[in-house]
């Protein structure tokens, strides 16, 4: 899930919770406790 899709469902009305990467910057829409770009374990969850 990109950074548009994820305002589309804010605007949308529905719960939005996307994770990212500390390190790298990618985002995903599931919960990991390792980036699977970078490998890092610093990953940051956000909700709207």
């Amino acid at each position: 899930m990109n950074v548009l899709e994820s305002l589309r469902e804010l605007l949308d009305g529905d719960d939005v919770v996307l994770y990212e990467c500390r390190r790298c910057g990618t985002t995903f829409s599931t919960e990991t406790t390792e980036c699977p770009r970078c490998e890092s374990n610093e990953i940051a969850r956000y909700e709207w």
